[in-house]
This record gives structure tokens, sequence and C-alpha cells, in this order.
């Protein structure tokens, strides 16, 4: 399938299974709205859960692309990184709603699925990169010493819940709009796991 054709699929899928849900569209549907024949699609991603599977693919990878993107326009001011990737993570999720509202309900099917090896492919990448920030950072007594997936928690874990809740009430406040206090407890949450670390680091 030529990469035009592939986009056609990714965009028109994405809007299908946020409006109609994942079990309610089909194949049919789908060729319909991307002007991609059943057969082309079924020959490029099998199924579609296959193309769920790309979807959900493509949407965790363009993410972390972006936190890591935060992450290296601050490598020697740890406070300003933590700021830059929690309003990474707000604003990705408001510009590619439809991506988010997938990744929030299916991402379970992407670990479990044909692509979960290449799923955790992209995450040992990901987690490698951010260990060796967070290992530079506590060189630096900007921050304590932290596994990456301890720092994810307390960065990430308060972000997404803003986000669920947006994406499941369209009246709560949009992510961006929290990205202030969100960064301020992100940074608090990290230094709160080195009492000792004095007022001048923090």
């Amino acid at each position: 399938m030529a990469r035009d054709a592939q986009s056609c699929v990714h965009r028109a899928a994405e809007r299908l299974f946020a409006e109609v849900g994942f079990e309610s569209a089909s194949i049919a549907a789908l060729s319909e709205r991307s002007g991609v024949s059943n057969g082309s699609i079924y020959h490029h991603f099998g199924s579609k859960e296959g193309v769920l599977d790309a979807l959900l693919f493509r949407a965790a990878s363009d993410l972390q692309e972006h936190l890591l993107a935060a992450l290296d326009d601050h490598l020697d001011d740890a406070r300003a990184a933590v700021a830059k990737t929690v309003a990474a993570q707000l604003s990705w999720s408001e510009r590619n709603r439809s991506a988010c509202m997938l990744l929030t309900e299916y991402g379970g099917r992407l670990r479990a699925g044909r692509r979960a090896g290449d799923l955790r492919g992209l995450n040992d990448h990901y987690l490698a990169r951010t260990s060796v920030w967070l290992a530079a950072a506590a060189e630096r007594d900007q921050l304590p010493a932290l596994t990456p997936q301890v720092a994810h928690a307390i960065v990430f874990a308060p972000a997404r819940e803003v986000v669920r809740v947006w994406l499941s009430r369209p009246d709560s406040p949009t992510p961006t709009s929290l990205t202030a206090p969100l960064a301020a407890a992100a940074w608090a949450g990290l230094l709160a796991a080195a009492p000792t670390m004095t007022e001048e680091n923090r």
C-alpha cells in the first residue's frame, strides 16, 4: 500500500473508531471514508484489529517522540525539562484528541496484540533515553536518583488523569489550562523523594 493510501486509512480509522467505537466500526465503513478498497486494507493490515494496532503504535510512538524532544530541549535544566514534558503530554493530547481517546480506551490491546514486541522495543528505547537523562540530572544534584518508572508515575500519572477526565467530560477544563499546577506538582513530587536536598538545589 502506498504511503498516501496508508495515511488516508490511518486518518479515517482514527476518526471512525473514535466516533462509533472500534467494535461498531467495519472495514466497509473504513473503506468508504478513506477511499481505499477493502482488499487493499485487508492486504496491508490483515484485519480491523491490525488497523487499530497500527494506529495505537503510531500514537504511542508520536507521543514518546514529543516527550523526548522536550527533555532534549532542556538537558541542563531539570526543572524546565519537567515542566516542558508535562506541557508536551497535555498539548499532544489536545491536538490529537481522537488518537488519545484510542490510546486511553484500547491501549491494552496493543500490549497484548501482534505488535506487542514492537511496543516493548519502543518502550525500552524510551526508558533508556529517560534513564540517561535522569542519571545526568541526579549527577548535577538537580534531582534525586530515581528510576524512570518512579519518575514517570510522579510526573505523568496526574496529567493522564486530567486527560482522561477531559476526554469523558467535555465541560471539564482543557488539559493545557492546567499545565502550570501540574508541572509544579510534578517537580515537587520528584524532589519529595530526597528530603535532604537543600532549598538552593530546589
